[in-house]
């Protein structure tokens, strides 16, 4: 019997309601659709016995959701995942190439130092002409000469050339490990980005939806110029920040494109834009000094340095005792006589002609020795940082998300209803507003710093912790 009086009640106020529309004509036809679902709901739940916050406010929330605009990629933009962006930076980056041509100028050296000396062919002529007359005669000597180098001077050699290229591999990976790391944090940077313009876009349609009501309601007579130029303001302060995220956003793609495209791809207006987004806080690691010194490369690469100057030494040193030189070959004497002709030279070290070479060998040693212990500091440093960072920013994502924030994502849908049903005031709404787009950026902001904080970290680790986990994104 009530449920039948409601519908009654409903009906007439649909009737009244559309002769209201037609006298006012098109303006009020726009609050009508707006007010009109709060009506509706408002009866249905009368006619149902729920209480408000349950079934109405449901109800009120599905009527009155404005979803925030789908992002249209603009022209030249492509999706790509992380593992595509990094394959693509592995193409393209001169920094990288520039190391393996430095691997391959130390692998030409290795293998010149394991080449063996070429011997070589000499000859002499000597005319001759006796004193008193007579037939005109020739010497000739006809030979081939040959360095005996010491087998443990050339291994010495390629023990230095092998240090070398090591290090020098050692430093394509150190550079292949910076190259992911920028890579990785431009990608985040532009997922979070994009993930950030879509909040302030859907609270500015909000604010818009609002705006559209409120002055609805002040030609109506039921809300002040003040309450209307209020709302004006805040819409201009959401829309300024929804369009310095979509800038921000720019500019990060912009970043990420710069480090993965060639810059004949840049030339055409090729952009790079995330396919993947963050899933959540960054898992929980425990690394050590340890892992990170046997990890990173420029220890690595210092190590193989210092290997490579004591080789360096050693060959110095080998080099300055001399080796013979062998030669063999033939003779003919004046008058016919032919006959073969050995010979050795051998260098007499009466000055010490390596010592100034020694001295510089030593030095590169103890050079050597001094960057890698500045390496072992700096990566301890480095880890230590990167660590207490990654930590203190996942425990501030883990305590915003694990309840400091909760209900903050029905706290606007809630005050929209309330506000359609004039339980609370335009100020309340707009506070409501902004807590909501507060608590949502924060959440998101912590996030994206611990997972920022956790590349710094796999970095500072070597790469040797789990990848950054990321979903694809959702149109």
């Amino acid at each position: 019997m009530i449920a039948t009086a409601l519908v009654l009640v409903w009906l007439a106020l649909l009737g009244a309601w559309a002769a209201v529309g037609r006298s006012l004509g098109p303006r009020p036809a726009a609050g009508a659709r707006r007010v009109l679902p709060l009506v509706v709901a408002t009866v249905a739940s009368a006619a149902t016995a729920q209480p408000v916050d349950s079934l109405a406010v449901d109800s009120v929330a599905v009527e009155l959701a404005v979803p925030p605009p789908v992002p249209v990629d603009p022209a030249g933009v492509r999706r790509v995942t992380l593992a595509e962006a990094l394959a693509l930076a592995a193409e393209t980056s001169p920094a990288l190439a520039l190391a393996r041509a430095d691997v391959a100028e130390a692998e030409g050296r290795a293998l010149q130092t394991t080449l063996r000396p070429n011997p070589t062919v000499s000859g002499e002529l000597i005319p001759l002409a006796p004193l008193g007359g007579g037939p005109f005669d020739v010497e000739a000597t006809v030979g081939a000469s040959l360095y005996l180098e010491r087998p443990s001077l050339r291994e010495a050699r390629l023990d230095a050339a092998t240090g070398a290229t090591r290090a020098a591999e050692a430093r394509v990976e150190a550079e292949a490990l910076r190259l992911r790391a920028d890579v990785a944090r431009a990608y985040v940077e532009a997922a979070v980005a994009e993930a950030r313009t879509a909040t302030l876009a859907e609270v500015a349609a909000v604010v818009r939806e609002a705006v559209r009501s409120a002055e609805f309601r002040y030609a109506e007579g039921e809300l002040s110029g003040f309450s209307l130029r209020r709302l004006r303001v805040e819409q201009a302060r959401y829309e300024t920040a929804l369009a310095e995220a979509a800038l921000d956003g720019a500019l990060a793609r912009r970043q990420l494109s710069a480090l993965a495209l060639s810059p004949e791809a840049l030339a055409d207006g090729a952009v790079l834009a995330p396919a993947e987004t963050l899933t959540g806080p960054a898992p929980s690691v425990l690394v050590t000094d340890a892992l990170a010194a046997a990890a990173r490369p420029e220890v690595l690469a210092a190590r193989a340095e210092l290997e490579a100057a004591l080789a360096g030494v050693e060959a110095v040193r080998l080099g300055a005792r001399p080796a013979p030189t062998v030669s063999a070959g033939l003779t003919r004497q004046p008058g016919g006589g032919v006959g073969p002709a050995v010979g050795v030279s051998l260098p007499l070290a009466l000055y010490d002609r390596r010592e100034g070479d020694v001295q510089a060998a030593l030095a590169r040693v103890e050079g050597a020795r001094a960057r890698l212990a500045l390496a072992e500091r700096a990566v301890q440093a480095d880890v230590r940082r990167a660590f207490e960072a990654f930590d203190a920013r996942r425990q501030r994502a883990a305590l915003l998300r694990g309840g400091l924030l909760d209900g903050a994502d029905d706290l606007l849908r809630i005050a929209r209803v309330a506000y359609g049903l004039d339980e609370i005031s335009l100020v309340e709404l707009l506070d409501a507003t902004d807590a909501y787009r507060e608590a949502r950026v924060a959440v998101a902001a912590a996030e994206a710093a611990a997972a920022l904080a956790y590349l710094d970290l796999r970095r500072a680790a070597g790469g040797a912790l789990p990848a950054l986990t990321l979903t694809p994104r959702t149109p």
